[in-house]
């Protein structure tokens, strides 16, 4: 019941998510005759609806955009159909959800982000054709870590609960057997961690950006994916492989107990609890290779995991449903379920044998430094 009420309100909030999109779409203005004064544009993320002031490479948002015409008159959802939208440096790429709701993804290259600015003209379509210019800030301070953890397992499903048997009848005295229990599903395997082999160094940036006082980034190259990560020094930066947890097994449903007699005929025998499932491995965390700097302290600006996810649980319906010989058995297969630990190693190395590999047009080796200096 309480799964069906969840899928109700889920249904009900799509709907009212769906309605509200077509409202907002239906009322949007026309600016064919509209001459344009100037423009203001905010932010909400693609996925949160959360006002943002700063970007960060490779999310995406939504815009909100208020018009005021020469009049003095405010638009607030004017229609962006009716709007031109440049990038004049590809720093932003335009695109429509589902809904046909207009979204902005801005580029993920972080050396980019570092070296120019995300740039967004606007202008009607129509009359006037006034351009507004807008500049996006990067919020340097709220870059992702580097996460590469693997997905947890779902729980198994339990078993059905048996049902009751019928009472006896004064054709047939004898109360009837309870239903057995339903056998409680697998639970999943939890995922492997993905492996890592990264050069790090620290990095000079060649201008001033905005909201970071500091000459020097730290410099991440993936070695596998070909990216690169700047983050600025400050905090720690986390990096993640370790493998998903197990799903719990879903417990055996309970056995349905027997029909009373009739007239004091014997009762029916309970049914038989349903088996609890297996439970889901736990995933093996991936490995984690990094060449640095031979002065460069590592743990002073990363934080390092590693660890193979734990084995999914054995639930049981009651106390009875297992022996304990059987209980010995799931304690022990948990252990041997439970996902190998990656391996971390951190190689020392001259600061020339870094990031030898790197396609990327806007890398500059002579920015490299094994200093924050």
């Amino acid at each position: 019941m309480k799964k069906q009420k969840k899928i109700k309100k889920l249904i009900t909030l799509s709907t009212l998510l769906i309605i509200l999109l077509f409202s907002f779409s239906c009322f949007e203005q026309s600016l064919k005759k509209v001459s344009i004064q100037s423009i203001t544009l905010e932010l909400t993320e693609y996925y949160s609806f959360r006002k943002v002031d700063k970007i960060i490479p490779g999310f995406s948002y939504y815009p909100k955009l208020v018009i005021i015409t020469k009049e003095g008159k405010k638009i607030k959802n004017p229609k962006l159909d009716d709007l031109n939208f440049i990038s004049p440096n590809n720093s932003i790429t335009f695109d429509h959800n589902f809904f046909g709701a207009l979204y902005f993804t801005f580029n993920p290259d972080y050396l980019f982000a570092a070296y120019e600015d995300y740039t967004l003209i606007v202008s009607s379509k129509y009359k006037n054709r006034i351009e507004n210019k807008f500049i996006f800030n990067v919020d340097w301070y709220n870059l992702p870590h580097l996460i590469f953890k693997g997905k947890d397992g779902l729980d198994g499903a339990n078993g059905h609960d048996g049902k009751k048997g019928e009472d006896g009848t004064s054709s047939s005295p004898s109360g009837k057997d309870g239903e057995d229990g339903g056998d409680g599903c697998d639970g999943e395997d939890g995922e492997d961690g993905r492996s890592l082999f990264l050069d790090i160094a620290y990095y000079k940036v060649p201008r001033q950006l905005f909201g970071y006082s500091n000459d020097y980034f730290i410099i991440v190259h993936d070695r596998i994916l070909g990216r690169i990560y700047l983050y600025p020094i400050i905090g720690r930066i986390f990096i993640d492989t370790s493998g998903g947890n197990g799903g719990n097994a879903g417990s055996g449903g309970k056995g349905g107990e027997g029909g009373n007699g009739y007239n004091g005929a014997p009762n029916g025998s309970k049914g038989k609890d349903g088996k609890p499932g297996s439970p889901g491995k736990g995933g093996n965390a991936g490995d984690i290779t990094i060449n640095c700097p031979k002065n460069f302290n590592i743990y002073e600006h990363f934080s390092l995991k590693a660890t193979g996810g734990k084995s999914g649980y054995t639930k049981t319906s009651t106390f009875n449903s297992i022996n304990i010989l059987d209980a010995l058995s799931i304690l022990l297969n948990t252990a041997i379920n439970s996902g190998k630990d990656g391996s971390i190693v951190i190689n020392m190395v001259n600061l020339q044998d870094l990031l030898l590999n790197v396609n990327n047009g806007y890398f500059n080796r002579e920015n490299l430094s094994d200093s924050k200096q």
